[in-house]
């Protein structure tokens, strides 16, 4: 299928849903490009309003946690959207598989990076007052980028504009992370606080840490009207203390005492921040070391012995003629100066190592 430029693979199915389709897209005008094409059903009523997110998505798409949107389109003739957008190198969901079959967790630091990762995406859909109601492991894409880990939010297919003026709105989501609000089934607006309840990392933050939800699958309802009555506590000692508590702060019954967007966003980003500070600073006393040892390793090669008058081996030595001392006296001289040349560049370059790097802390 033909859609402007874009050469859609119908038959390249990736994955097949009750909503639609995703499969292979080829841009003809750069074709190592890697694309897909999500092929989804939609009323008509929610036409406009999809269209209208899509378009502030691609207009202010410049996160790198958000996946790129190339174009998009309402198909008359198939009563269909299409979404051409960056195809992902894999989802979390399947990194959470891979990991507890080989009996691994994230670390504290990546689960960090993830959660700094999604709030930046994330805080362009809260800016516009977009509300994605489907916000699971599925619909976060990874990309492999020489090891590092480049997390990204998609499927804004049941996404709406919030409207402050609206006292309800009703959840659409997976049930297996959807929130406290679900079992309700409405949510109070006016009862948010300028918060979406449905946007919180909260269960999977969880399970990125243990390799299990705080539930089993088949108790979810029970685990919510568990927490209703008695705080959620982690049960692992292994981890940091802040990121525990941070967790426990996410997984709260009641919406007035859950952490904030707002409020996890500058708590991770200020424990990032310290991390990094730190680590610059291990990083600047390593290169100190580092320029000490070299310099002392100089001061050996060259060493006092090599300043002291050689020993008279034979009478013959006494014999040396005036020229010939004043030339070893000159070499003598020469080396030492360029020993001290020596050290004062390599102080100078470090100098300007410190001062390079002491601009990239972040205070």
């Amino acid at each position: 299928m033909q859609v402007q430029q874009y050469y859609v693979d119908t038959k390249q199915i990736i994955v097949e849903g009750s909503e639609g389709i995703l499969c292979i897209c080829t841009d003809k005008n750069n074709e190592k490009q890697q694309l897909c094409a999500k092929i989804v059903e939609i009323k008509k009523d929610q036409i406009e309003k999809q269209l209208n997110i899509l378009s502030i998505l691609q207009n202010d798409g410049n996160s790198q946690n958000l996946v790129n949107i190339k174009y998009f389109e309402y198909l008359e003739s198939k009563q269909s959207m299409i979404i051409i957008m960056e195809k992902c190198h894999y989802t979390l969901k399947s990194e959470l598989e891979k990991r507890k079959q080989n009996n691994q967790v994230f670390s504290d630091q990546e689960i960090e990076d993830f959660l700094e990762q999604f709030l930046s995406g994330y805080y362009i859909l809260y800016t516009h007052k977009i509300l994605h109601r489907d916000i699971k492991p599925d619909n976060i894409l990874i990309n492999n980028q020489l090891g590092k880990l480049i997390y990204k939010l998609t499927d804004f297919g049941i996404s709406k504009v919030c409207d402050p003026n609206s006292l309800q709105m009703t959840y659409i989501g997976t049930p297996l992370y959807a929130p406290p609000e679900y079992y309700n089934q409405i949510v109070n607006l006016k009862q948010q606080d300028d918060d979406f309840p449905q946007s919180k990392p909260w269960y999977y933050t969880h399970q990125m840490m243990t390799g299990e939800l705080p539930f089993k699958q088949t108790q979810a309802k029970q685990f919510v009207n568990q927490i209703k009555d008695t705080p959620f506590k982690m049960q692992i000692i292994n981890r940091k203390k802040q990121l525990t508590q941070l967790v426990e702060q996410m997984i709260q019954y009641y919406l007035m005492k859950r952490i904030s967007i707002p409020q996890l966003r500058q708590q991770v980003q200020n424990k990032l921040t310290e991390f990094r500070s730190r680590q610059n600073t291990q990083q600047l006393n390593q290169n100190l070391s580092n320029f000490n040892t070299q310099s002392n390793n100089q001061s050996n090669f060259f060493g006092n012995d090599f300043l002291k008058p050689n020993k008279v081996q034979s009478s013959d030595s006494s014999q040396m003629n005036g020229s010939s001392q004043m030339n070893g006296l000159s070499q003598m001289n020469g080396s030492s100066q360029l020993f001290r040349l020596s050290q004062i560049n390599g102080l100078n370059q470090f100098n300007q190592m410190f001062l390079n790097q002491k601009g990239q802390i972040n205070y």
